[in-house]
């Protein structure tokens, strides 16, 4: 070939690459506008189907024509190689927290490349689109925090790369089974927080060994936990908790070598935790409270578990005591261990510098006094929470309690044993927040360091001996939101110091010794109160201040059982989310005013024993919410309402006591209402029975008896209009057949008491008391009796010259007798019955006043008169210790008297020795009552099922059985052991009524 044929065949190949280049070079922006459309389509088709609360939120930059969607907010892309050129793609997804709602649209799964996917945090709705299972490239899915709901798609199981999901705190139904995922690299599965439900899938978990992280908790999962669980050679994490897990701990799990955190707290798991568990070394965090395991345990335990954190067992059922080697885990942060049986004595924990959290409240600690566990706690700089509370640590809080860390911010020690005094350094732990030590027996006035704490958000010093005055340094208390001193000793003023806590939510100064007037202005600095206003039970003088309306947001205020006086202020009609009010036990007087129709969500209103006047007022008639009012012993008149709550025949309304009330029906025991009282129509005034304290438990049952036997002739204590003559010696003889002893009705130490009844006709029975002037004492004794009884007026406290019926008696003589009065003998020998069956309380010899009392508690002065006061069996314990009487004495002898009636056993039975009492005889029974119950009662209950209506009166049994054994129950209360254990009187009043009420609905239905 010629040199020129040559030339001419390379200029042609050269004019070919060059064509080809040029043909190349105007192809690509064909094929890279044909990529950016697709991509471009499926951002804006995302977009189109979602709505955003962020005004300048990621998606208002898509759809910006002169910016490349790789620019748009959220929008991360990647080159990848197509036709031999590098193209973006869209990658990845990142909108969180952009406030985003709607549904997740299909059309995302036209971003073919798609690997991440992260939209938490936002208000997307609907189900998870099963689309996604065509995203092949798909790596990451974080839908969490949304709204999500239905079930996660089984599609997903096509997403083979798939290394995470996260779907946590949606609404997602169904079982993790129903989206199998194929990825043999799935790393994380976070699904806490939804709807799921049924077993963990075992197959599942054998084909998961790069799984690390996987999430459950706050399901609805059951059945046991897989043992293939231990196959998950990689994982790190196990979080199970708060599901219906049941079953065992498998041992199995003890293979995870990689373990940091294991979560499986708050299930039904049960049986004890392998041993091979303790030897999981790699654990940083164990959690398995709130189950019914049980065991103790291993003694080695802080040994062999050296990199623990966290540990976390409380609310479970293991015994023993606390291994000493878990001093050894020095990395401990956390042992939480409370609400078990652990017992035997706290060791010392001092060698954990790291320790922050100690929380070992309601088991069986028991410590001898020395405390020495809290001095090595002083080591632990890092301490901020020390719980002990509920258990039976006993001596005298040790100074020593100051010189803890300055971090901490919980000290708990209530419901123990402890006694001493609150050390005044107790203002040096100038980090506190709360400080709860209530319900011990701590004495000595409350330190005023405590006003240094300046952090403190909650105190409860409830229920301990404290006395002397409230310091007013709790005026410094600024950010304190609760507080709580009830069931003290504390007496003096209310300081008006306490305006200073401004952020307070519930205060609580109740059965104390408090006096004087209720500060001016405090009411209106403390207007944050939402929770509690409690000053019942005190001596608070002179009227309800005015800015007590600054309270709109109090859910309940008592005042009652004070001496406050003048009228209720009109200004509580602000208070308007008040849903509780007591101001009974006072001296206010006038009306009920007519701007408490504003109180709609009222559910309790207590004003009895005042000396309110006026008609009833009828918004009473349209509180919906209101399930109980008193109004009883007031000064009230006029006609009964007869809607709403008055005419519904079960409810607790209390209206006795008003003799000026009246009816328009003969149904009711009022009286009629007169034509003057005609304004109000058709009323049916609703009919509270008066209950004899003392006796209505012997009246339940001589209901059930009378029903086959008649009454019996012998008359006590018939009153009469007409007064008795006074009578000579000889008439009293002839009277009560010379004394004889088939006449005589009871003795005591100083006297005896006889019946008789009146010649001529009179037909009155009299019962009359002849002291035994030669015994020692009863010259004092007869002066008591004729004090009391000249000083008491109550219309069922009848004169001297007879006993006494006993109109809840015990009520009148413990609160409405000025001053107060303790009977000092309450017994069956006491207690008399008239014709009526109803129960008279008599012999006033051992009677004492009360001077300065609180019926809580309070302080009194009175003197004992020879010792123990009172009768063998009935005498409260506290007596034969030398403390002084108190009110709380009357209830012990009521409650032994309940029992003894129903039981048939008196307290000084030979059974009872060694200390076994009626009381501990009749609380080991319950609530089985058959063994114990008096034997002519059991068998009135029985009675005779021949009849077409056994089911009926099996029905009725079972009612009355019921109301015998709240009688029990009541009669155990007021007989506990200690003093401040036993109820008041008027709790003691409202009880037996509702019993007596619900007998005789049973009765009633019966007839």
């Amino acid at each position: 070939m010629s040199s020129h044929a040559i030339c001419i065949m390379f200029s042609l190949h050269i004019i070919l690459i060059l064509l080809s280049g040029a043909c190349k070079a105007a192809a690509a922006p064909t094929m890279n506008h044909t990529t950016d459309t697709a991509d471009r389509e499926a951002l804006l088709c995302i977009k189109s189907h979602l709505l955003t609360s962020k005004p300048a939120g990621a998606l208002t930059t898509w759809g910006n024509s002169s910016v490349h969607f790789c620019r748009w907010q959220g929008v991360v892309c990647r080159r990848r190689r197509r036709h031999g050129l590098m193209a973006p793609r869209v990658a990845a997804l990142r909108l969180e927290e952009e406030g985003l709602a709607g549904k997740i649209p299909p059309c995302i799964s036209n971003l073919t490349n798609l690997k991440h996917i992260h939209l938490p945090v936002n208000e997307f709705s609907g189900s998870v689109p099963p689309e996604l299972g065509q995203l092949r490239r798909l790596v990451y899915v974080n839908l969490s925090f949304n709204a999500l709901s239905g079930m996660i798609p089984a599609e997903l199981a096509s997403c083979s790369r798939l290394q995470i999901i996260a779907m946590r705190k949606n609404n997602l139904e169904g079982g993790i089974s129903s989206f199998l995922l194929n990825s043999s690299l799935i790393q994380k599965i976070d699904l806490r927080t939804n709807n799921l439900s049924g077993p963990i899938p075992p197959l599942l978990m054998n084909s998961y060994a790069s799984l690390e992280f996987l999430a459950l908790t706050e399901n609805s999962l059951s059945g046991e936990i897989p043992s293939s669980l231990g196959n998950l050679s990689s994982l790190a994490v196990l979080i199970a908790a708060e599901n219906q897990l049941t079953g065992g701990i498998p041992a199995s799990l003890a293979r995870l070598s990689n373990i940091h955190l294991l979560d499986l707290t708050y299930n039904n798991l049960s049986g004890t935790v392998p041993s091979s568990i303790y030897n999981l070394s790699s654990l940083t965090s164990l959690g398995i409270a709130g189950n019914g395991l049980v065991g103790t345990l291993p003694s080695n335990m802080g040994n062999t578990l050296p990199n623990i954190e966290n540990l976390v067992m409380s609310e479970n059922n293991f015994q023993g005591g606390i291994p000493r080697s878990l001093a050894n885990a020095t990395n401990l942060v956390v042992i939480h261990l409370a609400q078990n049986s652990f017992s035997g004595v706290i060791p010392s924990f001092g060698s954990l510098p790291n320790l922050q959290k100690l929380m070992l409240f309601q088991n069986h600690w028991l410590e001898a006094g020395d405390w020495m566990f809290l001095s090595s706690l002083m080591n632990c700089t890092q301490l901020t929470m020390l719980t002990l509370d509920g258990n039976n640590l006993q001596g005298d809080l040790p100074s020593l309690v100051t010189n803890l860390s300055r971090n901490l911010e919980y000290l708990v020690l209530g419901s123990n044993h402890i006694t001493g005094t609150i050390p005044a350094g107790i203002g040096d732990l100038v980090s506190l927040s709360m400080l709860y030590l209530q319900d011990n027996k701590i004495t000595g006035p409350i330190p005023a360091s405590i006003g240094k704490l300046h952090n403190l958000y909650a105190m409860d010093l409830s229920k301990n001996w404290f006395h002397g005055n409230i310091p007013a340094s709790f005026g410094n208390l600024g950010r304190l939101s609760e507080l709580y001193l009830q069931e003290n000793h504390l007496s003096g003023a209310i300081p008006a110091d306490l305006a200073g806590c401004k952020n307070l939510l519930a205060l609580n100064l109740s059965s104390n010794i408090l006096s004087g007037p209720i500060p001016d202005g405090l009411f209106g600095k403390l207007n944050q109160l939402s929770w509690l206003l409690d000053l019942s039970h005190n001596q608070l003088t002179d009227s309800i201040p005015d800015d007590v309306g600054s309270f709109i947001n109090l859910k309940s205020l008592n005042i009652s059982n004070n001496n406050i006086s003048g009228r209720i202020p009109s200004t509580l009609g602000s208070c308007e989310l008040l849903q509780a009010l007591r101001l009974g036990g006072n001296s206010l007087e006038g009306q009920i005013p007519y701007s408490l129709a504003t109180l709609r969500g009222i559910k309790e209103v207590d004003f009895s024993q005042n000396d309110l006047a006026g008609e009833i007022p009828e918004f009473f008639e349209v509180f919906n919410c209101l399930e109980y009012l008193n109004l009883s012993f007031n000064k009230l008149d006029g006609p009964i309402p007869t809607k709403g709550i008055f005419a519904n025949a079960t409810s607790r309304v209390f209206l006795q006591g008003n003799p000026s009330l009246c009816t328009s029906t003969k149904s009711l025991h009022f009286p009629l209402c007169s034509m003057g009282h005609s304004g109000r129509k058709n009323r049916v005034a609703v009919y509270v029975l008066a209950i004899v304290l003392p006796s209505v438990a012997v009246s339940l049952l001589f209901a059930l008896f009378l029903k086959k036997r008649t009454r019996k002739d012998s008359r006590l204590m018939h009153e009469s209009s007409k007064e008795p003559r006074i009578r000579s010696y000889n008439d009293l003889s002839k009277m009560t057949n010379k004394f004889s002893s088939a006449n005589m009705i009871g003795s005591g130490q100083f006297g005896v008491v006889y019946k008789g009844s009146f010649p001529d006709g009179e037909g009155q029975m009299f019962a009359v008391k002849v002291f035994k002037l030669g015994q020692s004492g009863a010259s004092k004794s007869f002066l008591a009796e004729c004090r009391a009884l000249r000083n008491i007026r109550h219309r069922n406290l009848v004169k001297v010259i007879t006993a006494c019926s006993t109109y809840d008696p015990l009520e009148y003589l413990h609160v409405w007798s000025v001053p107060p009065m303790v009977h000092c003998d309450l017994k069956p020998s006491n207690i008399l019955f008239d014709d009526d069956n109803l129960a008279r309380v008599g012999d006033f010899g051992l009677a004492q006043f009360l001077h300065g009392f609180s019926s809580y508690g309070g302080h009194q002065n009175s003197t004992s008169l020879f010792g123990p006061r009172g009768s063998v069996g009935y005498i409260p314990p506290e007596y034969g210790l030398g403390s002084r009487i108190s009110t709380e004495g009357d209830i012990y002898s009521y409650g032994i008297v309940l029992l003894e009636m129903l039981t048939g056993k008196r307290p000084t039975d030979e059974l009872f020795d060694d200390g076994f009492t009626l009381h501990k005889y009749v609380e080991d029974a319950l609530p089985q009552i058959g063994d114990i119950l008096d034997t002519d009662l059991s068998r009135e209950i029985v009675g005779d099922h021949s009849s077409p209506t056994e089911s009926q009166e099996q029905d009725n049994e079972t009612e009355v059985q019921k109301c015998i054994l709240q009688l029990l129950n009541l009669g155990l209360l007021c007989s506990q052991e200690a003093p401040k254990d036993r109820p008041n009187i008027q709790d003691v009043y409202s009880e037996v009524l509702a019993v007596k009420e619900h007998f005789l609905s049973c009765c009633a239905k019966k007839t």
